[in-house]
């Protein structure tokens, strides 16, 4: 028959290791990037924008195929939308198939403004708009918190044992 206090310490350890996975795993979700992708038709002068929340170190894959009339492409940060005063990148004239990567070097909501500056004629396009975003400070943070609470159980735990 197992004595409770080794009954105890095993479930103490069991207990820290599910902990441990299940800080991981809201780590890892939160870490996944976002994709917007949607067909717009655009009448003259109007403009459709996507917001994304990026880190300085990830990526903004976007993808645009314009079907009819032409559009243009803004990257705004918050201080500069909607109200344009800077724009971190700006396309215009885009007719056909256009790909980019846009890189922030700095942590913020960015917007993606789609643009229709023609005064007559409508424009139809398809985008998709991907952040990849890189290794998460949080879940470096949660791995810091865990790794350091299950050390802290498995002393106490032997600590207690070697004292009797």
């Amino acid at each position: 028959m197992m004595r409770p206090n080794t009954i105890l310490s095993k479930i103490t350890i069991i207990g820290s290791i599910l902990f441990l996975g299940f800080l991981l795993s809201i780590s890892a979700n939160a870490s996944n990037g976002k994709i917007v992708s949607d067909t717009i038709t655009l009448s003259p002068l109007e403009q459709h924008v996507v917001s994304f929340k990026l880190h300085e170190d990830d990526t903004l894959t976007i993808s645009i195929s314009v079907t009819s009339g032409e559009i243009d492409l803004l990257i705004l940060d918050s201080e500069n939308y909607p109200t344009i005063v800077y724009y971190e990148e700006y396309y215009s004239g885009i007719s056909s198939t256009f790909n980019t990567d846009f890189e922030p070097l700095w942590s913020d909501t960015f917007y993606v403004m789609f643009e229709n500056v023609d005064v007559s004629i409508s424009a139809t396009f398809s985008f998709t708009l991907e952040s990849d975003q890189e290794f998460s400070t949080n879940l470096i943070i949660n791995l810091s918190l865990g790794a350091g609470l299950l050390g802290a159980i498995i002393v106490v735990n032997f600590t207690g044992k070697k004292a009797k």
